[in-house]
């Protein structure tokens, strides 16, 4: 572990935290200082560093859903969710779906909810049944204005001439997910 800790980048953060699950004596100062090191990294602050986080692939999932359920800024749950939309992480889908229908979120953070049923969505395509279920079970309970831009962009998705059909069939499950009045781009339900 303290040769991974004078090692720089995520990689060897995560691999050191990782030691920590099955460490069964680990000096206090060495748990606080991969602590402080992951806070530095988790969630992330840039488009660029979700990239970097999901290219470690599944290994930063548990740290990005951990993330995930703390008040973070629209910025830092975006990246999140963008970082998390990329790794093969069942857990995560019952965070996706806490974010994808709490209704009770205030001013700019309601629009974190088209952002999660985006990444449900998402890894619908990626053969995640569970995604697809969740996603389904979720899109009657979204915010209008989110209901409709997610509807809008299933649409667009699903009419792409570069998709596949099975991808193509798959949005179309989505989108007949949604309620009628965002299908048709209005309020009135």
């Amino acid at each position: 572990v303290n040769e991974l800790l004078r090692r720089e980048g995520p990689a060897a953060i995560f691999l050191a935290a990782q030691c920590l699950e099955t460490a069964v004596k680990m000096p206090l100062e060495i748990r606080e200082e991969i602590e402080r090191r992951l806070s530095e990294i988790i969630p992330p602050k840039t488009v660029d560093d979700s990239w970097k986080l999901a290219d470690l692939g599944v290994v930063v999932a548990p740290a990005l859903t951990k993330a995930l359920s703390e008040e973070l800024n629209v910025d830092k749950a975006r990246n999140t969710l963008l970082a998390l939309a990329f790794l093969d992480y069942e857990p995560a889908i019952s965070v996706l779906a806490r974010l994808a229908t709490d209704s009770d979120r205030s001013g700019s953070l309601k629009d974190i909810q088209a952002s999660a049923m985006l990444v449900l969505a998402y890894k619908s395509l990626l053969s995640s049944r569970l995604a697809k279920a969740t996603f389904i079970a979720s899109a009657p309970k979204m915010l209008p204005g989110e209901a409709i831009t997610l509807a809008t962009w299933l649409k667009q998705r699903s009419e792409a001439s570069s998709i596949k059909n099975r991808q193509r069939a798959i949005f179309q499950e989505l989108l007949e997910a949604l309620p009628a009045w965002a299908k048709k781009g209005s309020r009135q339900g």
